[in-house]
């Protein structure tokens, strides 16, 4: 049950900042603050909050030294929402953060790729947060799709 709720408020966040940051390239703060609430809420229900710190933190490091190395490549507001979702994700093993990783990178990968072709250009500039979203939906509705008759 808790798997579809946070499933449900992905789906819901994702709605709202998606649009947004394609159009204005930011994801507010206050969005931020109340997915991560949402995820708290989750988390401890779900016993999980060790892992969720560990989890989130661990990938919050990551993000913001690509941050920082990439010249800003990454936004912050990016770096932010990897955080969150991460802790809500609440990884128990390092290879399940990293294909969330390469998820949301093969979708940013294809969103980057697409943006070149149609504009034309090999300098361009994309909102992430449609390719986290994508990722991380990507990888909550894997084990359902594995488990549907073939």
């Amino acid at each position: 049950m808790l798997d579809a709720f946070g499933f449900l408020v992905v789906v819901i966040f994702a709605l709202y900042s998606v649009p947004l940051d394609l159009r204005q390239r930011r994801i507010p703060n206050s969005m931020l603050v109340t997915l991560f609430f949402c995820e708290c809420v989750i988390v401890v229900v779900s016993g999980k909050l060790g892992k969720a710190l560990v989890g989130g933190s661990a990938i919050f490091l990551v993000y913001l030294f690509a941050h920082t190395w990439s010249k800003k490549a990454i936004g912050a507001g990016d770096v932010k929402l990897v955080a969150v979702l991460g802790f809500g994700l609440a990884f128990t093993t390092l290879r399940e953060s990293i294909i969330w990783t390469f998820s949301l990178w093969s979708f940013g990968a294809i969103h980057a790729l697409g943006a070149m072709v149609f504009r034309r250009s090999l300098t361009i500039s994309i909102a992430f947060a449609p390719a986290i979203f994508l990722g991380t939906l990507t990888y909550l509705a894997a084990p359902i799709w594995s488990s549907l008759p073939q």
